[in-house]
């Protein structure tokens, strides 16, 4: 069902902007980093819709190197594959896990049309899944990598900026030092 998503129900959706319609998200994504590239101001880039978009520095930093070979639509691939290996290198029940995180109607819907919040969601649970590893095992290094995903995450979209003090309080509980 993933790779449907992706690599047949992407595109279509994608080509409904011919025609005035779908989703204007991954324009915005694509379009505030090729003007970045060129060196414009990314936040003057109006979709194809006309629409401002609302992508923040974190989005620049996820898709950047998608965009820059001209396959975005790889992202979402990619950071689902590094969502995976993180489950197995932490010993999470990763069927489950997927069972779970496939069960809601909204994913199947942000895949489909490129949405950037895919991306960011997955970054967002790799940081956690990595935050708890840290506390529990009182790693600095694997704090300092969780910490650093936060932030990606949390500048994804201004209404976002409150993830890091959410996250602190897990940190304060289980690892107060």
């Amino acid at each position: 069902l993933f790779f449907i998503a992706v690599f047949y129900i992407y595109p279509i959706a994608d080509n409904l902007k011919l025609i005035g319609k779908g989703s204007d998200q991954d324009d915005c994504t694509k379009g505030i980093i090729d003007y970045l590239l060129q060196g414009i101001n990314p936040y003057h880039f109006l979709s194809y819709n006309g629409n401002n978009c609302s992508q923040g520095p974190g989005t620049i930093m996820i898709f950047f190197p998608f965009v820059y070979i001209n396959q975005f639509i790889l992202a979402n691939v990619f950071y689902t594959l590094l969502l995976i290996g993180t489950l197995f290198k932490f010993n999470y029940d990763v069927v489950k896990f997927t069972l779970i995180f496939s069960s809601g109607v909204i994913i199947w819907e942000i895949l489909s049309v490129g949405s950037d919040l895919y991306a960011a969601g997955i970054l967002l649970a790799i940081s956690v899944i990595i935050l708890r590893e840290a506390c529990i095992q009182k790693n600095s290094k694997l704090l300092i990598l969780s910490i650093f995903l936060i932030c990606i995450f949390s500048t994804t979209r201004i209404n976002l900026i409150f993830v890091p003090f959410a996250v602190s309080m897990m940190m304060y509980f289980y690892w107060k030092k």
